[in-house]
């Protein structure tokens, strides 16, 4: 199984190269590449040869690709940096999330976890005032679903010098998922949370315990326990790192929250590729009781249920229905924007194309939408 195998690799195993052909080199690379840890095996080949015997054009494109990564990481640091001097210019707080935060504050060098974007978690009051700083930039927002509970961040792009696009995911709260969202709230978040020394101290990361709570919800909210590696690795680097108080303290907040299925799930997935060695209290994690989001997990959910959960999240029927609402009837702009996709024509019948088109992608397993 190629997990299994770049697993191997970027713990840093000696393996022969098991196939044959050019078309499995490709292969390779592509699923590096799709787990997100070409960089780490790029890494592991130059401290301990765990490519040794491999096709040296696999090894030639691999190489190139790490080169890539660290001119990528270069440029993308001078943009987090900006945007959060930027931010801090305007009073606002900003904590870095997922990998732009553990890229500088767990791996042995940052170009190591590849990203797509930097999150940035704001408080709920200050989003005006972070918007109004990244379109200060040249960020632009991207056209989305957008509502007081269907959405609770907003992608904003900016395309740099050399044709290198930025991507800002602006957030106000942890999670996109209304069943999520409500977890951890700011003032605990901000409450624990300390400055990343090579972002000048213009943004803070969360705190060890909040962090791996973090990773381990971001798998299975957004991304239905997918086995993707780079974020189990994630999870190994997190978890490895903390200290008794730290993992005490996550496992609290894991019962606390009702989420220590889930949490339990991601750590030992990770330890099993990676051997993670464990502080004690998290090998007695286990859950307090009831855990209604452990149905996140299941291979079989459907976007149908994903939104009865979230539903039961939101307090009052008010807040439902308009959940519902935004869900059905997004704005005109947003519509406009994927006319392509429902062709033209009154907005009424673009709406109902919509809703009659969608129907039954919501009735299929999330994980094959």
């Amino acid at each position: 199984m190629i997990e299994n195998l770049l697993a191997a690799l970027m713990r840093g195993d000696q393996i022969a190269w098991p196939f044959a052909g050019a078309q499995a080199e490709q292969d390779f690379l592509d699923a590096a590449r799709n787990h997100g840890v070409l960089p780490l095996i790029g890494w592991r080949h130059r401290r301990q040869n765990v490519l040794d015997g491999w096709p040296a054009t696999l090894q030639q494109a691999i190489a190139s690709r790490v080169r890539h990564h660290s001119i990528a990481e270069h440029v993308h640091h001078g943009e987090l940096s900006a945007v959060a001097g930027a931010l801090a210019a305007r009073s606002v707080r900003a904590i870095v999330l997922k990998g732009a935060a553990l890229a500088h504050t767990h791996y042995p060098h940052p170009c190591l976890r590849p990203r797509e974007d930097f999150d940035l978690l704001v408080r709920e009051a200050d989003v005006d005032a972070a918007t109004d700083a990244l379109q200060a930039r040249g960020y632009a927002p991207l056209d989305a679903v957008s509502g007081r509970f269907v959405a609770y961040q907003q992608t904003f792009v900016r395309d740099g010098a050399g044709g290198v696009r930025h991507a800002c995911d602006l957030h106000w709260r942890v999670s996109n998922r209304p069943a999520f969202a409500q977890l951890l709230p700011w003032d605990d978040l901000a409450a624990g949370a300390r400055p990343v020394r090579a972002l000048d101290d213009a943004v803070d990361a969360l705190a060890p315990a909040h962090a791996l709570l973090v990773a381990c919800l971001h798998r299975v909210a957004h991304h239905y326990d997918a086995p993707t590696l780079i974020w189990l690795y994630d999870i190994h680097l997190l978890a490895g790192s903390l200290t008794e108080d730290e993992a005490s303290r996550f496992v609290a907040l894991a019962r606390e929250h009702r989420v220590a299925s889930i949490c339990a799930r991601g750590i030992a997935v990770a330890a099993h590729h990676f051997r993670t060695v464990l502080p004690e209290p998290l090998t007695h994690l286990a859950p307090a009781g009831e855990e209604p989001l452990v149905a996140y997990m299941d291979t079989g959910l459907r976007p149908v249920d994903v939104l009865i959960s979230d539903l039961r999240a939101l307090t009052g029927w008010s807040a439902r229905v308009q959940l519902l609402r935004e869900h059905l009837f997004p704005s005109p702009r947003y519509l406009r924007s994927v006319a392509s996709h429902f062709g033209s024509g009154p907005l009424p019948v673009v709406y109902a194309r919509r809703i009659f088109r969608g129907a039954s992608r919501w009735l299929r397993a999330a994980n094959e939408t």
